[in-house]
């Protein structure tokens, strides 16, 4: 059987010092994740998060930086690669595809907890979120000065 590779771009989506995080009801538990994922043939990872995000939650962000990697195997034969990237929202509300049963604004400490068990979520746990949230606060200083120039 041929084994299959993936790369995918997700985002922690950041609103009022607040991240998004998704879920699916699986087996009568939530299994949580990022908004994102798979980049298509000839996109840049830059414009396949912010797509996806479009077509996952129905918000337009902006990309504030890229964070981190990440590298999940699904099973024996599936492996997905990918880059995390921080966002800030421009504009709109949450409106979930039919993929997702449900979403929740939490504290950012907080996704690591959401994604335990998951490569991802054991990344999370070494981040450092006032660096992070630091570069929000100066994207959006930035974002004002530039709407008040205009």
């Amino acid at each position: 059987m041929d084994k299959k590779f993936y790369f995918s771009c997700k985002a922690v989506v950041v609103h009022d010092f607040r991240a998004l995080v998704l879920y699916r009801n699986e087996e009568g538990k939530r299994r949580y994740d990022l908004p994102g994922g798979r980049i298509l043939f000839g996109e840049s990872p830059d414009v396949a998060v912010v797509r996806d995000i479009r077509f996952t939650v129905g918000m337009e962000v902006s990309i504030v930086k890229v964070i981190d990697t990440f590298s999940e195997q699904l099973g024996q034969e599936e492996q997905v690669v990918g880059m995390i990237y921080h966002c800030e929202v421009q504009e709109g509300n949450v409106r979930l595809s039919d993929y997702y049963d449900g979403y929740e604004w939490v504290e950012p400490e907080r996704l690591s907890t959401c994604l335990r068990g998951q490569d991802l979520g054991k990344r999370m746990e070494a981040w450092n979120w006032d660096v992070i949230l630091n570069q929000s606060i100066r994207w959006i200083e930035r974002m004002v000065e530039v709407n008040m120039d205009t």
